[in-house]
Parts: C-alpha cells; structure tokens; sequence
C-alpha cells in the first residue's frame, strides 16, 4: 500500500507454483488519489467610531464580515495550496 495511492487491483489470484512453473509477472498500476478540500473560514470584527460632529456626531458602528476560502491538501505530500479568501 502506498500512501495517497490508490491500486488498481486490491490483490493477485492465487497461483500454484512449483519448480517446472514459468515466471509469472503481475501489473499493479497505482493512481494518485485527488486532494482532499476542505473550507477554511475567518471572521473580522470591525468598529466605525465617528467624531467631530458634537452632539449630532453618529453612534459607533459594529459590523462583521465572514470569509471563506478552499484549502486543497495533496494526497502525497500533504502539502496545502490556498484559494483565495471571499466574502
């Protein structure tokens, strides 16, 4: 078994061999296996404070904006490649 493979075939038939046997030969092809994605998320908080405006200066402004981007993680390596952040 390899890791972040996948074969072809899960095992060979069984064989009988003895010593007047040929050689036998058996083709196991292994395919990368895709990258797993998973989300990743991140939320920003942010205040507006207004001044200057004496008392008809604004009340503060709360507000917060969630993002979310794909992370791709190769099979193989591990190594993780980053999409871009959206709102």
């Amino acid at each position: 078994e390899l890791k972040g493979y996948t074969a072809d075939k899960a095992q060979i038939d069984k064989q009988t061999v003895n010593g007047d046997s040929k050689d036998l030969a058996f083709t196991v092809t292994y395919t990368k296996n895709a990258p797993t994605i998973t989300p990743e998320q991140k939320k920003v908080n942010e205040i507006i404070h207004y001044q200057g405006a004496g008392n008809q200066t604004p009340a503060d402004h709360a507000a917060s904006v969630e993002f979310t981007r794909q992370v791709s993680t190769d099979a193989v390596t591990g190594e993780k490649t980053y999409g871009a952040w959206s709102a």
